[in-house]
């Protein structure tokens, strides 16, 4: 999933994208400790698929 975000705060226009890492109670963690780690290594999973995607914790 690619997501774009065009900024209208600043002038000339700026482009912003995300990559975003998503870890879900309970099927990936009991606790936010846990969901946290989950979310943070899908997170790299995303940015090592290109930049701006989604990646969602195994």
């Amino acid at each position: 999933m690619k997501t774009k975000f065009p900024s209208k705060l600043m002038k000339p226009k700026v482009d912003l994208t995300i990559s975003m890492g998503v870890a879900t109670y309970p099927d990936d963690g009991l606790t936010e400790d846990e969901l946290l780690k989950k979310a943070d290594k899908a997170l790299y999973v995303a940015k090592n698929l290109g930049r701006n995607m989604v990646s969602v914790a195994k």
